[in-house]
């Protein structure tokens, strides 16, 4: 914390995006907690002028409905809770007007390597021949943004700005129907022969 505190300086922009995700067991919620510890003291040391911490929509509770700034946070993920403690925490230490979170939903492109449930897994899986195996009967309605968009979105936030932001364009997939749409794109460019999806 001592170092990090030495490399901030007061005009500087800081992005908080590190992190041992998805948090999944007790052990990783005390490291990613800790890493947020170690920023918070070294803020505590050296002002900056603006901190932009990428949290997740993972600290709402499910819903069918669009999520707002106003919905419920009640993870029901230590994925949700380590965010949610970490947003805490920041907003302690942060000055007013100096905090801007964002809170992007399931982030997608041709070179994640996360490889989580939606559409980079299923692209996978139908160009190796293999099935796509669905929670339950694929009816879980979550929005999907490509990483190009989220990106340029994260631009304009950069800029000085105190706001929260949930990443994405509200429009809610079902599982069932991205799969759907993977295979038929895998099919297609089967036919092609082109190699792009």
């Amino acid at each position: 914390d001592r170092r990090l505190a030495g490399m901030l300086k007061p005009k500087d922009c800081c992005v908080f995006i590190a992190a041992r995700a998805p948090c999944k067991t007790p052990s990783m919620l005390a490291e990613n907690v800790a890493m947020a510890d170690n920023l918070c003291r070294a803020l505590a040391m050296a002002s900056i002028d603006h901190l932009v911490y990428v949290s997740s929509d993972a600290v709402y509770a499910d819903s069918p409905c669009p999520l707002t700034e106003a919905s419920a946070k009640a993870p029901d993920s230590l994925h949700g809770v380590m965010h949610l403690a970490r947003e805490s925490m920041l907003r302690e230490t942060v000055k007013d007007g100096a905090l801007a979170i964002l809170r992007p939903t399931l982030i997608y492109g041709a070179a994640d390597p996360h490889n989580g449930y939606g559409p980079n897994r299923f692209r996978r899986l139908a160009e190796a021949g293999q099935d796509i195996v669905l929670f339950g009967e694929g009816e879980e309605r979550r929005d999907h943004v490509l990483i190009d968009a989220d990106s340029r979105l994260g631009e304009r936030n950069g800029e000085r700005s105190q706001l929260i932001s949930e990443l994405g364009d509200q429009t809610r997939h079902r599982r069932i129907d991205i799969r759907g749409d993977v295979e038929r794109a895998v099919d297609e460019d089967a036919l092609r022969g082109d190699g792009q999806l």
